[in-house]
C-alpha cells in the first residue's frame, strides 16, 4: 500500500493512536543514503516546511542520480558508494527537522556543499534504520502507511538505530 499525501486539512493533526504521525519525504538515491549515513545536514526544497512537522522519515525513492553519486564521492573522498546507497523503495532513516536554512552561509563551511536552496530543511538527530522498511513513496510530504509506520517506530523504540532516541 502506498504512502498517502498529506492533505492541507490534516497538517495540524499531531497524533495517531499510540503517538507520533510520522511524515515522510522521498529522496532520490544517493541523497537518502547521504542523509542516513554520510552526514548530509540539509535537504533542499522549493517549499518551507509546515510548522507542525518535527520529524521526518527519509524514504529512498526508486530513482538513482549518477551525477549526484559522482559529486558525493568526490566531496567525501570515496572511490565508490557503498551498496546501501542503492537501497530503494524503503524508509532508511528518521530525522528531527531542526529548522530551515535560506543561505549556505548559515551552515559551517565544511557542510556548505550540501546546500543549494532555496529552502534547506535542517536535519538533526539522524537515526539510520538497521533494516530499511519497504513502502511506496510519494511526492512532497506524506504520511507513512500504518504498517511501515509501526515497523519504523519499532526499530527506533528497540534502540536499533544509531544516534539519540526519537522523542515523542
Amino acid at each position: 500500500m502506498g504512502g498517502v499525501p498529506l492533505p492541507r486539512s490534516l497538517r495540524h493533526v499531531a497524533e495517531r493512536a499510540g503517538g507520533l504521525i510520522l511524515r515522510a519525504l522521498t529522496l532520490w538515491q544517493p541523497w537518502a543514503w547521504a542523509v542516513a549515513r554520510a552526514g548530509k545536514p540539509v535537504e533542499n526544497r522549493t517549499w518551507h516546511p509546515p510548522p507542525d512537522v518535527t520529524h521526518l522519515a527519509i524514504h529512498a525513492g526508486k530513482t538513482f542520480d549518477p551525477h549526484a553519486a559522482e559529486d558525493i564521492c568526490d566531496a567525501l573522498g570515496l572511490g565508490t558508494l557503498p551498496l546501501e546507497a542503492r537501497t530503494h523503495g524503503a524508509v532508511v532513516a528518521v530525522v528531527r527537522l531542526a529548522g530551515c536554512v535560506h543561505d549556505a552561509a548559515e551552515l559551517p563551511e565544511d557542510l556548505q556543499f550540501w546546500w543549494s536552496g532555496p529552502h534547506g530543511l535542517r536535519l538533526a538527530n539522524v537515526q539510520p534504520l538497521e533494516e530499511p522498511v519497504p513502502c511506496r513513496g510519494a511526492q512532497g510530504l506524506w504520511i507513512l502507511p500504518d504498517n511501515a509506520h509501526r515497523l519504523v517506530l519499532a526499530q527506533i523504540d528497540k534502540g536499533q538505530t544509531t544516534g539519540p532516541e526519537l522523542v515523542r
